[in-house]
């Protein structure tokens, strides 16, 4: 009788938070603006995912998941709320980071 091993958990990156969350968003917002009319992307969406945590982002073309992916990576700036990144207001970084 062979036994299978048990996967291990997966270490935490350095920096990542002590309470696991690698990435938290709180209140986000997105506005898109042109002239008189506005496009509501995003409306006070709050999520966290931990570390090593698998999420999928599911729902119909139009919804707002590519604008929440690149608020998450800081291609966009969310018009209000914060993303958090291992702890870090996006924000708040450098480019490099």
């Amino acid at each position: 009788m062979t036994s299978a091993a048990l996967p291990l958990p997966l270490p935490s990156p350095v920096g990542a938070p002590a309470s696991g969350v690698a990435i938290a968003c709180h209140g986000v917002t997105k506005v898109y603006v042109e002239g008189t009319n506005e496009v509501h992307a995003l409306r006070g969406v709050e999520i966290e995912a931990k570390t090593g945590e698998l999420m999928l982002l599911v729902g119909p073309s139009g919804c707002g998941k590519t604008t929440l992916l690149s608020v998450i990576a800081g291609i966009l700036d969310p018009t209000a709320g914060t993303v958090f990144v291992f702890g870090e207001a996006i924000h708040a970084m450098t480019s490099s980071q």
